[in-house]
Formats: C-alpha cells, structure tokens, sequence
C-alpha cells in the first residue's frame, strides 16, 4: 500500500515566444494582452452579438462587467505581488489552499478552452462565410454550407498544428493590432450616417436582473485569456511591479472599445442582413457608406482568426499534452513527436473538439453553426467564471487574518465572488428551459465531473500531480 507521495517535475517544451528569449517589456506584454484578447475582431461583432445574446439593458451589463473583472485584476495582482514570477490562477490556489480547490480550477479553465477553441474556429468561420456572402454566394449561409467551412478551417488548422508549425508571433500580432484601427474607422464611417444612440442601453424601463446578469456571461469572454496574463506578466523583468500594470491596462485598454462597439452597432442585431447570416463588420461597410470595405474588412479578419485559431489550438494541444504529463489525463496524451516536440495526439484530440463542440452546440440550439458563436461565448464565461470563483475565494482566505491592511484586496474578491456565482446561478436556476439554461448546466457539470476525475486520479496515484505546470505552458 502506498503511504507516501513523491512530488513529480514535470518537463514542458518551452513556448515559441519571444518570451523564451529574453524578458518582455510591459509595452510589449500589454501589446500581447490586447492580441491575445483578440480585442480587434470582437470590437467589430461586439455590439450585435451582445444585442442578439441579452437585450437587457447592456450599457449597464457591460459597466458592471468592466467593473466585475478590475475587481478581479485586484485580486490576481495581489497573488502576484505575493508570489511574482511563479505562474498564475492554478499556481495561486494550489500553492495557498491545496489540491482541491485547484482541481476545480483545473477543471473549469480546461472546459473553458475547448469552448474557446471551438469558438474561436466558428467565429473565424463566420468570417470567411461573409466574405463568401458578400461575392455572391449567398447559399454560404446556409446550414450544409456553414459546417463544410467550419470542418474545412478545423481540418485546416489542426493540420498545420500537426506537422509542429505555428502561426508567427509577429504574424497574429500584426494582424490582431491592425484590426483595431481599421475597425475604428469602420465605426466612424457608420456612426457618420448613423449617429450614435447610447440612452437605449441604459434604459432601464424593461430591465431584468435574469436578462442582464445573462448579458454578464457573454460580456465577460469578451477578456478571453484574461487568466494567462498573470503568466505574461511574469515573463517581464520585474514581475512584482509590472504585473498590476498589465492586468489594469489591458482591462481598461479593451473597455472603451468594447463599449463604443456596443453604442453603435447596437441596432445592427435586429436588421435582416446579421439574421441571414452576414457579419456586422460587412453590414457596418454597406450601411456607412464604404461598401467597398465590406470584403476587405472581412478578409482582414479573417486572417487575424486563422492566425489566432492555430495559435489557440497549438495552446490546447499543449495544455492537454501538460496534463496527460501530469497524469490529469490519459499519460499517452502527453507523447511528443521525437523531431520537433509536437504532441500530436493531443493536436488530433483539440483538433476534433474544435468541430465537434460548435456542431453539438449548433444542434443544442437547433440552429447552423454561426448561431453557435455567441453560446460558446457565453460558455467560456460560464466555465471560466468557475475558476475565477475559487481564486478569489482563496483570496478572501488569505487576506482573512490581515483584512485591514488589505482590505482593498478583500473587497475586490467579495465583489468578484458575488458577482460571478450571480451569473452562474442565474442560469442554473431556469433548469432546462433555454439553450442558455442547458449551457450552463452542461458546462458547471462538465466542471464537476472532471474534478470528481481528478480527485479519483490523485486517491489512486502514487505521486503528487502538480498543476502548476498547466500555468508553464501559458
């Protein structure tokens, strides 16, 4: 019988970033916060997609959420201030509280990412379906159509994983940083002939608290990868005094975009064009006067999810490659290629979640693929919101003997808690009666039974399983 545990290490290839190299200026990591946030393509489906998730009142759904995730900024700084340089969210609870609460945290980022990469493939496969659209072929939209694309990007892009390639870092950055400015003067050209109407967001006449904390879920992926900023604020030469830096400023940078996003495409949610399945980017062309952008801006956009589709996937494949290692899955995951380190059972596997997910998710909401996109949204909020839960609560611990002097600490990871058990419980509580509800439920169950795994794993495994390695790979 085993009585005693040995502590594994656990050996990662090293990530293909400039960050291997040599440290990251802040400039630099808030640079890659913003790329990786995938800030320029959301800013210009933002506000439509918002509108089709949860009309609520989203001027106030997305204040709150700003706020929501500062205060979670707090409380992720504060961790790294404690221990600069060591990893993120999942070092942060292991190394404070202990096995369990860092297996639901665990748990609810890695439902998250495969929600993101299948998100992530359907969204750059709406995409290339407008681009499609607007040259004539109208039939795009349609539903055999849409999921002949979204298996052809999925294939696409696990096959360049596969044979150990990756997107160029200055490649996706690039064209991620060139999104914004160009969305930007897409926005002008529509809020010229269009003007900009924000009273309506913020009426509060037929206001749901249901409605709105709905709204909350989906808002909140809009800070897709916020959990690994802590990891790249580490890579800097001083992670003590840069992390706050970073996580604040790329929070605050994507705010004002997101929010002008929502104050003008807005009515664009109700217009015929967004229902057949156009983008609003291309709608935002048309109806501002640049038809003649409705391809282009498209084309730029799609290239920038392609690029951050690999980039993403590559993270995957190497997330569950980290766990097979650890023992958290199957060991034979974990197999690298001899030639170029590549985990390409673990690439196949990723691969075929990021078709499989949006499909099963399209059938849920009996509709084709590009309907998906705003419900893999929600479910990244919904899972990650989990993890978000558990660190904060870890915090409330800590801080606990020491509340006065850190009572801002405190605060902020009161708020953060409440808020997000809100959103999770808001759709739990409707059962099965929407494909929002159902989400919900499949996601916090999804988080349940893979903890329930992991802690099975652990009773039966003669070694500690460090989850601190899942963070190295970010």
């Amino acid at each position: 019988m085993v009585t005693e545990r040995q502590q594994t290490t656990v050996v990662v290839p090293p990530a293909d970033s400039p960050a291997t190299t040599r440290p990251l200026s802040p400039a630099r990591a808030i640079s890659l916060g913003v790329v990786g946030m995938q800030y320029g393509p959301f800013m210009g489906v933002f506000g439509a997609y918002s509108m089709a998730y949860a009309a609520g009142a989203p001027g106030l759904e997305l204040l709150t959420t700003i706020v929501l995730f500062i205060c979670l900024a707090k409380v992720v700084a504060y961790f790294a201030a404690r221990q600069a340089g060591t990893g993120g969210i999942l070092t942060y609870t292991s190394t404070n509280t202990g096995y369990v609460s860092s297996f639901v945290a665990t748990a609810g980022l890695f439902t998250g990412y495969i929600a993101m990469i299948g998100s992530t493939v359907t969204a750059t496969s709406v995409f290339v379906t407008g681009v499609l659209y607007n040259m004539g072929f109208e039939s795009a939209t349609q539903g055999g159509w849409q999921i002949a694309i979204l298996a052809l990007i999925a294939v696409s892009t696990t096959t360049v994983c596969y044979f150990g390639l990756d997107a160029s870092f200055w490649v996706s950055a690039i064209l991620g940083l060139t999104c914004i400015p160009v969305i930007a003067w897409l926005l002008i050209q529509y809020a010229a002939h269009h003007g900009i109407h924000i009273a309506p967001l913020f009426d509060v006449s037929h206001f749901s608290l249901s409605t709105s904390l709905a709204g909350m879920v989906f808002m909140s992926s809009a800070f897709i990868g916020f959990d690994g900023l802590a990891t790249l604020a580490a890579d800097t030469a001083e992670p003590r005094k840069n992390m706050p830096r970073i996580l604040y400023a790329t929070v605050l940078f994507g705010a004002p975009m997101l929010a002008i996003s929502l104050f003008l495409q807005w009515p664009i949610a109700n217009t015929d064009a967004f229902a057949a399945g156009e983008t609003a980017s291309s709608i935002m062309a048309k109806q501002g006067g640049v038809s003649w952008m409705a391809i282009p801006i498209d084309v730029l956009i799609s290239a920038s999810m392609i690029a951050a589709a690999i980039a993403f996937l590559n993270f995957a494949a190497r997330m569950i490659a980290t766990m097979g290692d650890i023992g958290l899955l199957p060991r034979s995951l974990g197999k690298r290629s001899e030639r170029d380190g590549t985990p390409r059972r673990a690439t196949i596997v990723a691969g075929a979640l990021s078709l499989i997910v949006p499909i099963g998710v399209a059938l849920l909401v009996g509709g084709i693929p590009s309907n998906a996109v705003v419900y893999l949204a929600a479910a990244i909020g919904y899972s990650w919101g989990i993890a978000y839960i558990v660190v904060a609560i870890v915090a409330v611990r800590v801080v606990a003997r020491n509340w006065r002097s850190k009572w801002g600490v405190a605060a902020a990871a009161v708020v953060s808690v409440i808020g997000f058990v809100a959103f999770e419980i808001n759709g739990l509580r409707r059962g099965f009666t929407s494909a929002d509800a159902t989400q919900a439920w499949i996601c916090v169950g999804a988080t349940a039974v893979l903890t329930g795994v992991f802690l099975l794993v652990r009773k039966r495994s003669s070694y500690d399983i460090d989850v601190t390695a899942i963070d190295g790979v970010e």
